[in-house]
């Protein structure tokens, strides 16, 4: 009688074991967006370190991975954008740069550069014009 119930508890933890360990079919995978947004905010935080560091190759690496991961608020975005644009103008990259200062005032047109960044001679001129541009649309 013991080992009847025995047998019968052992087969049904058998099967219990092989139904956990049968794939699922056609389950979506679940995304967690806050994930996604604590990643983009780590990102933004290595490329700001990088460019701090002046290693502008890793800074682009990381402030792209922020952008594409999509950083949760309007000022965040903006610093990402900015410092892109930044390193590009000082790479000598002026379409990148044009580019990110074009994305960085569609996101917040109302946008100033400080006042120590608006005289910079590689970011500062750029930054003018496609503020200029932004605005005669």
């Amino acid at each position: 009688m013991n080992f009847r119930l025995c047998r019968r508890v052992g087969t049904a933890l058998i099967v219990l074991l092989l139904s956990a360990c049968a794939a699922r079919q056609g389950a979506a995978p679940v995304v967690d967006l806050g994930r996604n947004w604590q990643t983009a905010q780590l990102a933004l935080e290595q490329g700001r370190q990088r460019y701090e560091q002046g290693r502008f190759d890793q800074a682009v690496m990381w402030l792209d991975e922020a952008l594409t991961l999509g950083l949760r608020n309007t000022e965040d975005n903006v610093e990402a954008h900015k410092l892109a644009a930044f390193i590009a103008c000082v790479q000598s990259r002026p379409d990148d740069c044009r580019r990110h200062f074009g994305e960085l005032l569609a996101i917040d047109p109302d946008f100033e550069l400080a006042r120590a960044e608006v005289g910079h001679p590689m970011w500062g001129p750029v930054f003018r014009e496609v503020k200029r541009s932004a605005t005669a649309r």
